[in-house]
């Protein structure tokens, strides 16, 4: 019996050992994520009543953008891209110019696209901006642009999916 109560008591602790190192690896995976890599962008039109939103997520050398449009001429179809830079003030492409696909605007005048451009990383320390043009025969013609601010996180957030309101339950 005692030779079964030891078993037990070894089977427990490397059970609870098990679940506090996955848990300090899930805080530490949460931790590893660097700040301000999320980016945001409301669209204004240029001279035109085109609007909408764009979001930019990176990681290390690769980002993924999101862009949708409302407002815009039915069947229409809008290149687009993130740029460094402001929208006073264009430093360029960032990526591949022909990586990003057009925004193919449906009956109801609305649009979405998404790319994710490899081996190219954002800086929290650079500005970026994503325009969206008349045509690919008009890239001269920018009809809205929108300013990428980052979203910074909190690590003090305490509203988190990891279960921090329940630190002191055992299992």
């Amino acid at each position: 019996m005692r030779v079964l109560n030891v078993n037990l008591f070894l089977i427990l602790f490397f059970m609870g050992a098990t679940f506090i190192a996955c848990e300090d690896t899930a805080d530490s995976i949460v931790d590893e994520v660097p700040e301000g890599t999320e980016w945001n962008a409301n669209l204004l039109g240029t001279n035109t009543s085109i609007s909408g939103e764009g979001e930019v997520i990176s990681l290390d050398n690769e980002f993924a953008a999101t862009v949708t449009i409302r407002a815009a001429e039915p069947d229409a179809v809008h290149p687009w891209h993130v740029h460094e830079g402001t929208c006073d003030n264009d430093m360029g492409i960032v990526g591949p110019p022909d990586s990003y696909p057009p925004l193919e605007v449906n009956e109801n005048g609305e649009a979405e696209a998404t790319v994710t451009i490899l081996d190219w990383g954002l800086s929290e320390d650079l500005d970026y901006f994503i325009n969206v043009h008349m045509a690919e025969e008009d890239l001269g013609t920018i009809v809205a642009c929108g300013n990428l601010t980052p979203e910074i996180t909190d690590d003090d957030d305490e509203d988190d999916d990891f279960g921090d309101d329940n630190d002191d339950e055992v299992f």
